[in-house]
C-alpha cells in the first residue's frame, strides 16, 4: 500500500526534473550558411505498373537564421508495358475491333495481345522560400509555403 503511493510522487518528481532539465538542450547554437542533401528517390505508379528509381539533390542558402532560398531537383526513370486497357474506353473499343478484324482476316494470330513496351523519365524541379525553426537542438522544423 505504501509502494502505490510513492509512485505519483516519484513520476512528479521525474516530471519536474524533466521540465527544468529542458532549457539546457534549448536552442542550436551553430546554424549553417549553406544546406545540401543528396539521395535516392522512388516514384511507383501501380495503375500501370512504373517504377521508377533515381536521385534527388537539394540545396539551400540561409538568408537570415530563419530564412532559407533553396532549389531542389529529382530525376528517376522507369519502365512500363501499355495495354489497351489503360486508354480511354471509346479508343480501346476502337482498337480492339480493329485488332478483331484484322484476327479474322488472319492478318494476326488468334492469341495476338497488343502490348507496348515504354520507358519513362520523371524529372521535378521547385525552388523558394524556407522558413525554419530552430527551437530544439535535434530537431530542426521547417514550412515550404
Amino acid at each position: 500500500m505504501e509502494d502505490a503511493r510513492r509512485i505519483p510522487r516519484i513520476a512528479g518528481g521525474f516530471l519536474v526534473a524533466l521540465i527544468l532539465a529542458s532549457p539546457v538542450f534549448g536552442q542550436q547554437d551553430y546554424v549553417g550558411r549553406v544546406d545540401a542533401f543528396a539521395g535516392f528517390t522512388y516514384l511507383n505508379s501501380p495503375h500501370v505498373s512504373l517504377a521508377e528509381k533515381g536521385f534527388h539533390l537539394q540545396t539551400g542558402v540561409r538568408v537570415v537564421r530563419w530564412l532559407s532560398l533553396g532549389f531542389d531537383y529529382s530525376r528517376s526513370t522507369g519502365d512500363l508495358t501499355l495495354t489497351p486497357n489503360l486508354l480511354p474506353d471509346a479508343l480501346a473499343a476502337q482498337l480492339n475491333g480493329e485488332i478483331a478484324a484484322l484476327k479474322a482476316a488472319g492478318e494476326l494470330p488468334a492469341s495476338y495481345a497488343l502490348v507496348v513496351p515504354a520507358s519513362s523519365t520523371t524529372q521535378t524541379f521547385a525552388g523558394g522560400p524556407q522558413v525554419s525553426f530552430h527551437h530544439f537542438k535535434p530537431v530542426t522544423i521547417f514550412v515550404r509555403p
